[in-house]
């Protein structure tokens, strides 16, 4: 599994392209055969959103499960 790092980094090459293409589709302008593409990058994004969040959140919940244990 890639570090952090790498995934942010990923996340960040993946925004800019779509910034460019999100831009280009809300102004009618997107070529129809990189739709496909932009459908591909959005799906990217989602899914490294998700891999960034997952580490967080098992954390906080480990957290929250060791508080949990000192008050009782």
């Amino acid at each position: 599994m890639a570090n952090e790092n790498e995934l942010k980094e990923k996340l960040e090459e993946i925004n800019r392209k779509l910034m460019v293409m999100e831009w280009d589709k809300s102004h009618n302008q997107l070529n129809p055969g990189k739709l496909g593409m932009y459908n591909e990058l959005a799906e990217q994004r989602i899914k490294l959103e998700a891999e960034l969040l997952l580490p967080n959140q098992t954390d906080i919940q480990t957290e929250a499960n060791s508080e949990a244990d000192k008050t009782e």
